[in-house]
């Protein structure tokens, strides 16, 4: 049994695209909301929204060293996964999964290090409906213990919570 601390649970299961294992799509809103997992042709799209983080945020953002750490994560899925996050076919945003070990929980941990929705899609349960897929996919790929590193936008718009972590047994 899944015990889940920060993560709401109560949207529509997600249902995977047959022709792209990592394609998750829900129905809980009025819009088709779709992640999907990043390419290595997808690291510009990608870039371009992390800037748009940065900046939001007002966080220095370093074209060079991001694009590396972008290809690298993208290009080593045993580092981690980069979804791109799609409504009504247009690319609205990004999530980034980075995985650790961890002896406390006994095996492969992993943190949510960014979420970025587009102004125009924040305040509507999108992130909320993210995270919880993200976490179904952490759970699926054998992760212990999830948490995040959101700050800046991504944590102003969370509610409270009891921890930042959910635990798979």
């Amino acid at each position: 049994e899944l015990r889940r601390y920060g993560f709401s649970t109560d949207h529509a299961p997600a249902v995977r695209d047959d022709d792209n294992p990592f394609s998750m799509n829900t129905s809980a809103h009025q819009n088709s909301l779709e992640i999907y997992l990043a390419a290595p042709a997808d690291a510009e799209a990608v870039l371009a929204l992390s800037r748009e983080l940065y900046e939001f945020d007002r966080t220095p953002f370093h074209e060079d060293g991001h694009r590396a750490a972008l290809i690298e994560l993208i290009s080593r899925p045993e580092c981690g996964r980069v979804w791109l996050i799609d409504v009504d076919s247009e690319t609205i945003g990004y999530v980034v999964l980075c995985f650790g070990f961890s002896h406390e929980f006994r095996g492969r941990d992993a943190f949510v290090d960014e979420l970025y929705l587009r102004e125009p899609f924040r305040g509507r349960g999108i992130g909320t409906e993210v995270m919880e897929l993200v976490s179904r996919e952490a759970q699926a790929l054998g992760v212990k213990a999830l948490g995040d590193a959101l700050v800046g936008m991504a944590q102003k718009s969370r509610r409270p919570s009891a921890s930042p972590v959910t635990r798979h047994p």
